[in-house]
């Protein structure tokens, strides 16, 4: 249910960010607040919540998404590293571990989000779309890790290798849309 519209956000840089939609949570479902805060004492899930609030205030859920892929390639380098070598031993790599799944869970949310706001007349199809290939690319990589040898530096070598794959696809698309399109022969120009 529609709650409301944030509007008139800007970038660091001044340029105007796109209006972010506010929502209520539907009846049976678990407010994101509540899912965390299970763990975390109550008071920490509030101003990490809050936090987040003002994190996408600040920057588009583009940026967002491209920051967040950046860091996850970084530290599932460092992952690798850390399986291969068994430096830092299982605190090291839990640690670094857990860098990876938190960019990871700033890209979850903001992705599909920014795939289906372009086309709200079939966000339905295309959400299921979505879900049907996470899930798939899930299945696919199971296997995998099993197949390079099921240990840590199977598991890293996959998420840095999706994450890699990811940024640089993003890249790609954002440095494709920036270009001027190419001027089309016959064509008037304006």
């Amino acid at each position: 249910e529609p709650m409301g519209v944030v509007t008139g956000r800007v970038d660091s840089a001044g340029a105007p960010i796109e209006p972010a939609l506010v929502t209520r949570h539907l009846t049976f479902s678990m407010p994101y607040r509540a899912m965390f805060s299970q763990v975390l004492p109550t008071a920490s899930m509030v101003r990490l919540v809050d936090a987040l609030v003002v994190l996408l205030n600040r920057l588009s859920p583009k940026a967002i998404v491209f920051r967040a892929l950046a860091v996850a390639s970084t530290a599932g380098a460092v992952l690798t590293v850390l399986g291969a070598t068994g430096a830092g031993g299982l605190p090291g790599f839990m640690a670094t571990l857990w860098v990876v799944l938190g960019a990871v869970g700033f890209v979850l949310p903001n992705a599909p989000a920014l795939a289906l706001s372009r086309h709200g007349e079939a966000a339905g199809t295309a959400s299921a779309l979505l879900g049907a290939t996470q899930f798939s690319l899930g299945a696919l990589t199971a296997p995998l890790v099993g197949v390079l040898g099921n240990d840590a530096l199977a598991m890293a070598a996959l998420m840095t290798g999706g994450s890699v794959i990811a940024f640089t696809g993003l890249g790609a698309l954002a440095w494709h849309n920036r270009r001027p399109p190419a001027a089309v022969p016959g064509a008037a120009s304006l």
